[in-house]
């Protein structure tokens, strides 16, 4: 390769800003068994959008924690036993990752 000309070095000064706002995480919460047998195993699953989302759910029947599960592929399941009669609250709170927010308990 041959050049012609002057030769020179141009240094460009480069400036990133990275904004500190993620993502927000929306999820839909499904019970294997609704409604579910006294003493039975289920299994409650979290989806979450946007699906790449990683990191850990937590799961609870009103404010008693059930168990934490990992997010794989956008969901994340826990199996249960649940042995209460009557209702039960259960709800799922997304923890967040570098990405995606952390979100508030859903339903």
């Amino acid at each position: 390769m041959k050049f012609s000309g002057s030769r020179f070095l141009l240094v460009v000064g480069l400036s990133v800003v990275l904004d500190s706002k993620l993502f927000a995480t929306t999820a839909t919460l499904v019970s294997s068994a609704n409604p579910a047998v006294f003493g039975a195993p289920i299994t409650l699953t979290a989806t979450l959008n946007p699906p790449s989302a990683t990191g850990k759910v937590t799961f609870y029947n009103g404010v008693a924690v059930l168990g934490t599960a990992t997010v794989s592929g956008g969901t994340a399941a826990l199996a249960v036993t649940l042995n209460v009669t009557g209702n039960c609250s259960l709800v799922a709170r997304y923890l967040g990752d570098g990405l995606n927010a952390p979100m508030s308990p859903f339903r």
